[in-house]
């Protein structure tokens, strides 16, 4: 993607309902996510 592809309203729309978690407070929402990386050490 390029620099304007995305409409700057759009952007910012997408970024307002991102939500960063510490991994303490993701556990349970993607259990074979946790599982892949366990498996992965």
């Amino acid at each position: 993607m390029l620099v304007g592809d995305v409409p700057w309203p759009m952007f910012v729309d997408t970024c307002k309902r991102l939500r960063l978690m510490k991994g303490s407070d993701a556990i349970g929402l993607a259990p074979r996510a946790i599982e892949k990386s366990k498996s992965r050490v």
